[in-house]
């Protein structure tokens, strides 16, 4: 769990791991410079004996960025699968323990998820995620699907290098990518929801144009490395992006962005913007 500056929501993300039903759960948490409460609040939770039975830990880095405090508590940890957790999300009780039964169900999985709800600020539900198809490959990852709180084979992130620190963001999603490339469909979706995904200002996920540039650097990555999707694949992958980049501009103010994103998301994929609870919202 990377943590910077998060006080506002880390007690409760912290809250609903203590709450996992699955019994053998280690915790690392990376606190990459925080200038608020929570090196504080991380602290005081490894003294609990919530966080003493999960055995929690600690790590310190001084503001180096999301991918280098995830690729520093993965190699800390211990266990042979890895949950990819965040300082503001809200995990539902069975999370762990349905993706570890998934992962055992299905061997060809690299990543296991779950559907989301997407909450605001103060944890109210703003829209559910869609059902989605069983096996996620390279191009529908690349056309915006959310992947919240994956829990994936270590072995499988080790072999494509885990994040990469040189991006800026979309870092996740540089990984899952990455991937499918080697694997190819190896995401597996569950049904279920079972967590959710926070949206609010100051996230780097609220930038739209911090999220458009990094979402364009994984698609010529992709591509670069063999990655081909059709004509009609490219222009769907932009459409259904810049529906989510409408919902970061317009949550951020800034309406006329959010009115030509919403525009050309309509233009490139008229039913999916129908269709798809936030981006109606």
């Amino acid at each position: 769990m990377p943590v910077r500056n998060a006080e506002s929501h880390l007690p409760e993300a912290l809250q609903t791991i203590f709450a996992q039903d699955w019994p053998n759960l280690e915790l690392i948490a990376v606190d990459d410079g925080s200038q608020d409460r929570s090196p504080r609040i991380l602290a005081e939770a490894a003294r609990t004996p919530a966080g003493s039975e999960r055995r929690m830990r600690i790590l310190r880095q001084e503001g180096r960025g999301v991918a280098t405090a995830r690729n520093a508590g993965i190699a800390e940890a211990s266990g042979e699968f890895i949950l990819l957790a965040d300082a503001d999300d809200r995990c539902h009780a069975g999370l762990v323990s349905a993706g570890m039964a998934a992962l055992a169900r299905a061997p060809a999985a690299q990543l296991v998820f779950a559907r989301c709800r997407y909450i605001d600020a103060d944890g109210a539900v703003e829209a559910v995620q869609a059902v989605m198809p069983d096996w996620i490959g390279t191009e529908r990852l690349l056309e915006g699907l959310m992947v919240n709180t994956p829990l994936l084979r270590r072995a499988a992130g080790e072999a494509v290098g885990w994040h990469d620190a040189q991006m800026t963001g979309s870092v996740d999603l540089d990984l899952f990518v990455r991937l499918t490339l080697r694997h190819g469909a190896c995401l597996h979706a569950l049904p279920e929801v079972l967590s959710d995904y926070r949206r609010s200002g100051g996230q780097i996920t609220s930038d739209w144009r911090r999220m458009e540039r990094t979402w364009r650097e994984v698609r010529d990555k992709a591509v670069a490395q063999g990655f081909t999707p059709s004509r009609r694949g490219r222009s769907r992958m932009r459409g259904r992006h810049c529906a989510y980049w409408a919902t970061l501009a317009y949550a951020a103010g800034e309406y006329r962005a959010a009115q030509r994103l919403i525009a050309e998301a309509a233009w490139r994929d008229p039913l999916y913007v129908m269709s798809d609870e936030l981006a109606r919202v």
